[in-house]
């Protein structure tokens, strides 16, 4: 069983709580409606900045336990190219995350507390 920090822990599941809510956002659409929606697109982005967030301080605090969260770095790159208020981010890029790379990073991280018992 893992041994896992209480901050780990909770970053792993503000990821769980981000992905439902992308996957709720998304839900029923496609690239199209999610390019044409602003508000769609902007809260899919601000919850991709949580999971990015959340995937850098796991890394900084445990470098093997960042290393299970399949695509974490490509989820980290776009959270700091979020946060740039000049920054732009392509909406195929976040699309891309949402609905493709999402379930993996979700699912690491629930395997991962459920394997875990706290420090």
């Amino acid at each position: 069983m893992l041994i896992m920090d209480e901050t780990a822990r909770k970053h792993l599941c503000d990821i769980e709580v981000a992905a439902a809510l992308i996957r709720g956002f998304v839900a029923g659409s496609d690239v199209t409606s999610y390019e044409s929606d602003d508000m769609i697109r902007s809260s899919v982005e601000r919850q991709l900045q949580v999971i990015g967030t959340a995937v850098k301080h796991i890394g900084r605090g445990d470098d093997s336990l960042g290393s299970k969260l399949p695509g974490g770095e490509r989820f980290a790159e776009v959270a700091e190219m979020l946060d740039d208020p000049f920054g732009e981010v392509s909406t195929e890029l976040t699309w891309g995350l949402a609905t493709e790379l999402l379930d993996p990073i979700a699912d690491a991280a629930t395997e991962l507390i459920e394997s875990s018992q706290p420090a």
